[in-house]
């Protein structure tokens, strides 16, 4: 607001003009009755002219009032405003202003002489846009005010505290203590969450510690905004400690190998006893077993649990199981076993997901959560986030690859892209990869191990028996004892610190290639604008499927010649073309 005592006592005597701006911009404060009167009071007392641009008036402002409605105002005061900002009307270059006649004809003497005003029939659209009624007000409003709380949702997500009494269409809010500036909160953001905020010192030195969030976004992009926040808040914040138990090494990679199924008591200690021998020290077998179709073997149940016990005392070897269920979890805490899993059906249905959180409140003991058997990572990490909510902070994640219809290589597709994002979402997730079931071959079982490891992950669940070919489920899949000790033997661990100086410099041309990729693409977008205008103009549809098809069938024979696949190709265009016809629809629905 105005300091009005350092204007009282300012040489002020050559001042013809003062301006002001409320609401104002950049900081949304609002001007009451009482500010008005006295700028009005002030100007007749100083022989000034107060020019107050008002173009945010009728943005989020229960009260809009113009400084004019001061008694006396239209002898010192003329007012300002945008049909850009009052009425949706950006890039017509038309404002609006009220004054005496005098101070208009000022105004009007020196427009004639500096340009020839704007095209009549965009002036008559704005005066006719001048005479809304006040539905088309509250219509506008009811848009900025849905903006606004989702504007206000990520400010909270951020931790950023704001003035509620804002107006207009920007919000701004101070950053949290925590941040040593804006500039940390706002690249973070921007690289974490691909989402671009407004840092507030772009604005002046009081805007040190402060962003600003637009309302002219479309609430879909805010919406969109809001949740991928919330992701890099959520994930990167998950308070997290150490799976390992005592006497387990921290070294990659971490093993938990046994039976896919628990069967016969003989069964178990035979396999157990044999894993021993090679050095493992985490037994696994399922005791439950989910299947596909009913009237398969569905686990031997709860008298399993007294054999892993028995494991536990006669081998030393810590145990671990599936649990799908509250009932499930109460047997297994009641038997002393010592990690838990979740498994792929289960990952998929929140509900079941939230019965085991529940279950678990209050237990400190290692959960492994296996990703959902359809590709949505969204899901892997919301059960993940359901368990810690709980009060468990001993988790890790389980890979163990995608079904799909189609005919493969795998029984379960690895989508190796999907851990990788899940690594990226939440760094200090120890992440297993399980063999046995993306392979569903056992000669498949090395390969994936070593592909496990060359990808970082911290751990390997695989399914070993005594006698794999007569086990009771997925006999497939599981190897001997003595074939995993090979498998493991055999195992190249790569660690991340070996990189090397001429391997930096590689990655460093990494960059600059996909700078320029970025840059291409950036072009090739500005062209595909253009031809967006041309088909607005000439009446011409968007989808042209002839080119289309040319597009791909080209770019795949040139991506074979310069050695990458005709599908790679295929795919990259694909969403290239994607986002090309989304930018042309934006032109021509506008």
């Amino acid at each position: 607001m105005p300091d009005f005592e350092t204007l009282e006592n300012m040489d002020l005597g050559r001042v013809k003009l003062m301006w002001t701006n409320y609401p104002n911009m950049p900081t949304g404060a609002n001007a009451t009755p009482e500010i008005y009167e006295r700028l009005v009071d002030f100007a007749r007392r100083k022989n000034i002219v107060i020019v107050n641009d008002n173009p945010y008036s009728f943005i989020l402002n229960e009260k809009p009032i113009s400084i004019l409605s001061v008694p006396g105002a239209k002898e010192c005061c003329i007012e300002f405003n945008s049909m850009s900002k009052s009425h949706n009307m950006p890039g017509w270059r038309i404002g609006m202003l009220a004054s005496n006649p005098e101070f208009v004809q000022w105004i009007l003497k020196v427009k004639s002489n500096i340009d020839s005003g704007m095209f009549r029939a965009m002036q008559l659209a704005a005066a006719t846009a001048l005479e809304a009624e006040a539905d088309w007000y509250d219509g506008n409003n009811r848009n900025y005010r849905n903006r606004r709380h989702l504007a206000g949702e990520i400010m909270k997500v951020l931790g950023c505290t704001y003035d509620e009494k804002q107006v207009g269409m920007f919000l701004w809010g101070k950053i949290p203590d925590s941040c040593k500036d804006v500039e940390e909160l706002t690249e973070k953001v921007l690289h974490e969450a691909r989402v671009f905020i407004t840092p507030g010192f772009i604005f002046g030195s009081n805007g040190a510690r402060y962003i600003r969030i637009s309302l002219c976004c479309k609430d879909n992009k805010l919406a969109e905004a809001l949740e991928r926040i919330k992701r890099i808040k959520t994930n990167k914040n998950m308070e997290l400690e150490s799976i390992l138990l005592p006497g387990i090494e921290a070294k990659r990679p971490i093993v938990i190998a046994g039976p896919c199924s628990a069967e016969t008591e003989e069964q178990v200690m035979d396999t157990a006893k044999q894993l021993a021998a090679k050095g493992q020290k985490i037994y696994r077998a399922g005791i439950w077993k989910p299947r596909t179709k009913p009237g398969g073997f569905e686990g031997i149940g709860v008298e399993g649990l007294a054999w892993l016990k028995e494991v536990k005392k006669e081998t030393g070897m810590y145990v671990s199981t599936e649990v799908a269920t509250a009932k499930h979890v109460y047997e297994c805490l009641k038997a002393g076993i010592d990690i838990l899993w979740v498994g792929a059906r289960t990952t998929a249905n929140p509900f079941a997901v939230q019965e085991i959180a529940d279950a678990l409140k209050g237990v400190d003991i290692p959960v492994l959560v296996k990703n959902p058997v359809n590709p949505d990572l969204e899901l892997w990490i919301g059960a993940l986030e359901r368990i810690n909510n709980a009060g468990l902070k001993r988790l890790g994640a389980i890979h163990r690859g995608f079904s799909s219809y189609d005919k493969k290589i795998y029984r379960n597709l690895p989508q190796w892209h999907i851990p990788i994002e899940l690594r990226r979402r939440i760094p200090n997730l120890p992440i297993f990869c399980d063999p046995s079931h993306i392979g569903g071959k056992r000669e498949l079982v090395a390969p994936l191990c070593q592909q496990a490891m060359d990808l970082n992950f911290d751990g390997l669940i695989v399914e070993s028996h005594c006698n794999p070919d007569c086990a009771w489920s997925d006999a497939s899949q599981q190897v001997t004892p003595d074939v995993l000790d090979y498998i493991l033997n055999l195992l190249v661990i790569r660690t991340e610190t070996q990189t090397t100086e001429s391997l930096s410099q590689l990655r460093k041309q990494i960059d600059e290639c996909d700078d320029n990729i970025i840059q291409e693409l950036a072009k090739r977008m500005r062209v595909a604008r253009e031809i967006g205008t041309y088909k607005k103009e000439h009446g011409i549809t968007v989808l042209q499927a002839g080119r289309y098809n040319e597009i791909l069938e080209k770019r795949g024979a040139q991506g074979e010649q310069c050695g990458m696949s005709a599908e790679f190709m295929k795919k990259i265009f694909e969403a290239i073309h994607e986002e090309s016809v989304r930018q042309q629809m934006e032109i021509i629905n506008k």
